[in-house]
């Protein structure tokens, strides 16, 4: 399994088998992602000592996150798919990023900036089997709707909480800053689950989910 996390600026590959995390690596704070994936997709390969051929699953953020690089993801991976001809999975951001929060969290929000003053919000709970299940789907709140709705105990993780930390309310737990950037790591383990329960995105339809048009794509619909 070949996760590619490309959500952010800066967006990193990981290859699984089975239970096992057999490489990883990050595209560095210089590199583009549309120049560094491929080659950083061919090094953690190469470094497990893996055939692209071999490939039975390639997972891939779906959104939300930067618009640029959701494409440039969810086109690799579909391509990977198409001439490899394995399955593509594709995952919610916010559910790889509930991934990273502590064993000992019952239920967490995970939230990015939005940009004009909104975060993409969503919340996770624990299954019976520890495993998150979705109670609120991704959606596109404002800043303060979202600050104001949140109960005593609730734990908070995510980029979006960059300017807000001092803004919530007191019974708010802000889980460590070092587990908000999805990785992926935590997106290999996701689709993992999902290929257990026997999902697979329809390739024909994948595509990447941006919860939102473009300032471009506005102004022209304006």
């Amino acid at each position: 399994l070949l996760a590619l996390e490309t959500s952010g600026r800066h967006g990193s590959v990981a290859l699984m088998r089975g239970d096992e995390m057999l490489a990883d690596g990050a595209i560095g704070e210089e590199q583009r992602t549309a120049a560094a994936l491929t080659p950083l997709i061919h090094q953690v390969v190469r470094s497990a000592g893996v055939e692209l051929s071999e490939l039975n699953a390639v997972a891939v953020t779906e959104g939300p996150g930067s618009f640029t690089g959701l494409r440039v993801g969810v086109t690799t991976a579909k391509t990977l798919g198409y001439v490899l001809n394995c399955a593509v999975i594709g995952v919610n951001t916010l559910r790889v990023m509930a991934q990273q929060a502590p064993a000992d969290v019952p239920s967490v929000w995970t939230v990015l900036d939005a940009q004009r003053q909104q975060l993409f919000v969503a919340r996770f709970i624990r299954g019976s089997t520890s495993e998150w299940d979705e109670a609120q789907a991704t959606a596109i709140i404002d800043n303060q709707n979202w600050i104001d709705s949140l109960g005593d105990g609730d734990f908070v993780m995510g980029a979006g909480l960059a300017k807000l930390k001092d803004r919530l309310q007191g019974g708010s737990h802000v889980i460590d800053e070092s587990l908000w950037k999805p990785t992926a790591e935590s997106l290999a383990l996701v689709a993992r689950q999902l290929i257990n329960e026997g999902y697979r995105s329809d390739f024909w339809s994948l595509a990447p989910q941006y919860f939102r048009q473009s300032a471009a794509e506005e102004k022209l619909n304006s």
